[in-house]
Formats: C-alpha cells, sequence, structure tokens
C-alpha cells in the first residue's frame, strides 16, 4: 500500500527522429492535447480504475474548445505525415545496406541478382533524396542546398503550432500539397516492397543467397473523449 503519483505533461507521442539527420526547420514537435475532457485508465495487474480529469483552458485566449480541437487535430496530420516519411527514410537505409551487403556476397555468375539489386539501390536512393535533403552534412550545407519533403513539413508542423490558433486556410493548402508529393514517393516505396524485392528475393532463393528483410515501424497515439 501507497501514495503515488503520475505527472503528464499532456504532450503526444513525438514523431521519429533520425540520428544525425539535419534539418533546417528542426523537426516535427509534439501536440499538446487540447482543453477538455479525459479520462485517466489506471491498471495494475487484474484491477483497474478510471478516473475523469479535465485540462481547463488559458483563460488568455478567447479560442473556443472546437478551434482548440481543430489545431491539435491538424497538428497530430501533420505529425503524422512526417513521422510516416522519417519511418520510410529508415525503411530505406535499412533495404540499401542489405542490398550492398548482398551485392559483396555475390560472384561473377550472379549478374541477374547484381543488376536486379543496382536497380532497386538507384530507386531507393531516388525516394530518399525526394524525401530528404542528403547533401546536408553539416549546418553550412543548409544554407547551399534547398529543403526537400520532411523539412518543409516541419515548417508546416511549426508555423500551425506557433501561438494558440486553428489553422489557416494556407497552411491547409500547404499541407495538402506536401502530403500528395510525400504520398507519391511513399508508394514508389511500397511497390519496391511489394514487387522489387519479392522478384530479386525469389532470384536469390534460386542460388540459395539470404533474402532481403523489411522491418516494420510501431506506433502509438493518444486519444480525447
Amino acid at each position: 500500500m501507497g501514495m503515488n503519483s503520475f505527472t503528464w505533461d499532456m504532450l503526444y507521442p513525438p514523431a521519429e527522429k533520425i540520428t544525425g539527420m539535419l534539418l533546417w526547420t528542426g523537426g516535427a514537435g509534439s501536440p499538446k492535447a487540447a482543453p477538455g475532457n479525459y479520462t485517466a485508465r489506471i491498471r495494475y495487474e487484474k484491477d483497474s480504475a478510471e478516473v475523469p480529469f479535465t485540462i481547463k483552458a488559458d483563460p488568455n485566449y478567447a479560442l473556443t474548445e472546437a478551434e482548440y480541437d481543430a489545431q491539435v487535430d491538424f497538428l497530430l496530420q501533420v505529425r503524422n505525415k512526417y513521422d510516416e516519411v522519417q519511418k520510410a527514410i529508415l525503411r530505406i537505409r535499412d533495404l540499401r545496406t542489405q542490398l550492398k551487403d548482398l551485392n559483396g556476397r555475390l560472384d561473377s555468375t550472379a549478374g541477374p541478382i547484381r543488376k536486379s539489386s543496382d536497380s532497386l539501390i538507384r530507386q531507393l536512393t531516388g525516394i530518399e533524396e525526394a524525401l530528404y535533403q542528403t547533401k546536408s552534412k553539416s549546418a553550412q550545407d543548409m544554407l547551399n542546398f534547398p529543403i526537400r519533403i520532411n523539412d518543409k513539413l516541419s515548417g508546416v508542423y511549426g508555423i500551425a503550432a506557433g501561438g494558440n490558433a486553428p489553422p489557416s486556410k494556407q497552411v491547409r493548402e500547404v499541407f495538402a500539397s506536401l502530403s500528395a508529393q510525400a504520398d507519391a514517393q511513399l508508394l514508389r516505396l511500397r511497390e519496391i516492397v511489394q514487387t522489387g524485392l519479392p522478384a530479386i528475393n525469389k532470384l536469390i532463393y534460386e542460388q540459395r543467397v539470404p533474402v532481403i528483410g523489411v522491418k516494420e515501424n510501431r506506433s502509438s497515439s493518444a486519444n480525447q473523449q
């Protein structure tokens, strides 16, 4: 028996962060839960309890609950798309590493496999370069090379998160455009995973070389009542 306490920072889970990645806009942040009614669910072994609580709005801002919700909902959409792009970049890097390792194991009789592997590597690199400015190796590079989709999404997040206000028409339009651009690249990646990899794995299997695997990512979310 005893007393326990838990402090919630009211932040939703953050998007994927990639070590060493340089972004002009710093990366998408973590949205803060909107004012409103919530329920805390506490579980310990077979026992559980639910405790209702309320997050109160800052009285210095004359926003309605609907306007707070609109801002948080939009920030979550941007965070989720940014997170999807970040996870895609990690997947691309993992697959490309495996393909390069594969090439290092192939002998002179594995020409068709090497040709397919090189093609996939080029395609994966092209997708990554559309999603992230891979030339940025230092802070100075960010001044010399244009930012890509993930950095632009991060910028949209920063603008929409500034202050307390529902997202403007302009910021929604920019996000819709960037989201469509991201989806086009993510579709290319899915096609490689669903078509390109099985094709090369078939060739690999026929020559008894270890196949190329795909790592899955997990995500979590929080919901308001």
